[in-house]
């Protein structure tokens, strides 16, 4: 693993690169979750590399090696700055299709992905269960009514 710091939009981060090996077919960033750091994702880096997958993984401002207050967010638009930065500088600057993996804090945003991976979404079970029935109740009532 390679380590490299930059300047963020308040201070360094501190990134973790993986292995840049031939035949890779795919960049991808990962962002930790609150009270985590790059390396709490070790041994998923270890089965993306086995996989072709180029990845980099930083350090959010206030966690790890980077520069902050040890787990103080002042500004979301902060965390978003430095991610769109890490990103251009690395998967951006690799040539490869790119991705992101954001768990937790690291999957916030406000703007629409193309795609999405979820890692543990115990929050959508319970929606999802209660829409699922909600469609089908109404669609039963939709269709006795239609038929009266």
């Amino acid at each position: 693993m390679k380590h490299i710091f930059f300047d963020g939009s308040r201070g360094y981060l501190h990134v973790v690169s993986g292995p840049q090996t031939a035949g890779q077919h795919l960049g991808l960033l990962i962002t930790h979750g609150l009270g985590e750091h790059a390396g709490s994702y070790y041994h998923l880096q270890q089965s993306l590399t086995a996989a072709g997958i180029r990845w980099w993984a930083y350090d959010q401002r206030g966690h790890g090696r980077s520069a902050g207050t040890p787990v103080l967010i002042e500004s979301v638009d902060d965390l978003v700055a430095d991610c769109i930065s890490v990103y251009a500088h690395t998967v951006g600057a690799s040539g490869l299709p790119g991705a992101m993996f954001g768990h937790s804090l690291g999957q916030r945003s406000r703007s629409r992905p193309r795609s999405v991976l979820v890692r543990r979404p115990w929050f959508c079970l319970p929606w999802a269960f209660l829409l699922g029935q909600a469609w089908r109740t109404s669609r039963k009532w939709w269709q006795r009514g239609s038929t009266r």
